[in-house]
């Protein structure tokens, strides 16, 4: 069942574009265009789950099929790798093992989850010398993600990022949201129907910014 969505917006909600705030919107051509695109993304309709796509990168790294890759912990649900770019000295990745396509997907039952992702990210950071309150994580929107597959970024220390690496991950813009916002979100929805069903199995479940849309 496809659904149109909302895009993230200002003031640390995620909210229809077209009601946000004009006085935030940047003056600069880039800022313009960026705009247009965001309105033009919010036409497109996104489905709460899509068939896990056969080549999903995240999907073999959660399977233990890519011995390539340099993973820092695991358990039945989560997996931490290293990002094979890193922002600054330490870079993670919190990947759920369930395919989910990315942030837009997440409505209330999905609260423990995010939860459980921030805290695996800041064991990992912490055990490897990195210091959780000079962190910056959060989540990439869609089309500014690098695989279809749900990770949170965990990323410290803030100052050794690089000013292109600040753009790319800059809290509360229109392309990177911090979790903290995410689970802000989340808690303030209103609860999702048929709570006794799980999200994976629930297809009828109404997406996070459907539901602000």
């Amino acid at each position: 069942m496809s659904e149109q969505v909302g895009l993230p917006g200002t003031e640390g909600q995620l909210i229809d574009q077209a009601n946000a705030d004009e006085s935030t919107v940047p003056s600069s051509i880039s800022g313009i265009l960026m705009r247009v695109l965001y309105r033009l993304l919010s036409l497109v309709p996104w489905g709460a789950r899509g068939e896990i796509p056969v080549q999903c990168v995240f999907c073999r790294i959660a399977r233990g099929d890519d011995p390539t890759s340099e993973i820092h912990y695991h358990d039945s649900q989560f997996v931490v790798i290293s990002d094979i770019a890193p922002a600054s000295t330490h870079h993670y990745l919190v990947i759920p093992k369930e395919h989910i396509r990315d942030v837009r997907c997440l409505d209330d039952r999905h609260i423990d989850m995010v939860r459980q992702m921030a805290d695996h990210g800041r064991k990992v950071l912490e055990l490897r010398g990195g210091k959780w309150d000079e962190c910056r994580r959060g989540f990439h929107f869609p089309p500014f993600i690098s695989v279809g597959h749900l990770h949170m970024h965990i990323i410290s220390p803030e100052s050794a990022m690089s000013k292109r690496n600040e753009l790319t991950f800059r809290n509360d813009s229109y392309w990177f949201r911090s979790a903290d916002a995410i689970l802000e979100m989340l808690t303030r929805l209103q609860p999702t129907p048929s709570r006794l069903q799980t999200p994976s199995s629930d297809k009828n479940s109404t997406s996070m910014l459907a539901k602000l849309s």
